[in-house]
């Protein structure tokens, strides 16, 4: 998480290779490719499925998927396939109203990365995040064994399969009334809350409570429990003026509405680059 919001990490180890042992055959950034690494498939092991590497024993791929992971894997397929040609991915809503990319190289002390390499990241970057204006990269030296690619994915994952379809499922069991908790009205509404010009906030209020009731996704009884944890509460607090009870710090509707504003302005963000605003745009005058 981050003040933007959900952040998506896309992640892929590679092991050091024995080309490259004596650090004196390269120079950082050498113009010659690094013998014994394909950057290319670094790069696509990192936004693949997540997958257990059985060689660096790391987790690797995408932390978030950006649409069914049927689907996904079909485009990837073909990504692949392709040449990683990324006219079909970038048309991902997770790619394509990305708002910003962090990248990070980790690689062993010693080790050497090329140009070639380094550009074939970059290249990689740009065209599966065409309308991204703020990318980043980091080298980061000697802090592990393994070659490392890590990007952080900003903005966007918000509105992702995966993200969408939990938040969706936790405002149906914690929020919805009984007639909206099991069919797909509430699925179908959240998405026309999402895109419609207009914001239906009276809708929202005819299909969820005012607070939240986590009693319905807990396997325990939350009424039986929740008196013995405001006990303990309460014994920690000197000063019984200062306790709240557990009631007063739900979540409520408004949160939801606000979730949801939210995400209205995410899906309408269009990334431009910022128009210079000044008092001297007319003039003739020169500082």
């Amino acid at each position: 998480m981050s003040l933007a919001g959900p952040v998506a990490v896309a992640y892929a180890e590679s092991v050091m290779p024995g080309e490259t042992a004596v650090p004196e055959k390269l120079k950082l950034f050498d113009k010659q490719g690094t013998p014994g690494l394909d950057i290319d498939d670094l790069f696509f092991r990192s936004i693949d499925l997540p997958h257990f590497n059985k060689v660096t024993q790391a987790i690797e791929g995408i932390s978030l998927l950006p649409i069914e992971s049927v689907r996904y894997r079909s485009i990837l397929a073909d990504y692949q396939k392709n040449g990683y040609d990324a006219t079909e991915m970038k048309d991902l809503h997770f790619f394509k109203n990305c708002s910003s990319v962090v990248s990070i190289v980790s690689l062993p002390k010693d080790y050497k990365l090329s140009y070639i390499d380094l550009n074939k990241l970059k290249s990689h970057l740009n065209n599966l995040f065409p309308n991204t204006t703020l990318k980043r990269y980091a080298l980061v030296i000697g802090a592990s064994a393994n070659i490392s690619l890590t990007t952080l994915i900003a903005k966007s994952p918000c509105l992702s399969d995966d993200f969408l379809t939990l938040i969706v499922a936790y405002i149906k069991r914690c929020f919805a009334i009984d007639n909206y908790r099991f069919d797909e009205k509430l699925d179908e509404a959240m998405l026309e809350f999402i895109r419609s010009e207009q914001f239906d906030e009276a809708l929202v209020d005819s299909m969820l409570h005012e607070f939240e009731n986590p009693a319905k996704i807990l396997d325990t009884n939350w009424y039986a429990i929740k008196p013995m944890y405001e006990k303990k509460y309460r014994e920690l607090i000197n000063s019984k003026d200062k306790f709240i009870s557990i009631n007063d710090i739900r979540l409520s509707r408004d949160s939801v509405k606000k979730a949801i504003k939210y995400l209205r302005e995410i899906y309408r963000h269009k990334i431009s680059k910022t128009r210079v605003i000044s008092l001297y745009q007319n003039s003739t005058k020169t500082d």
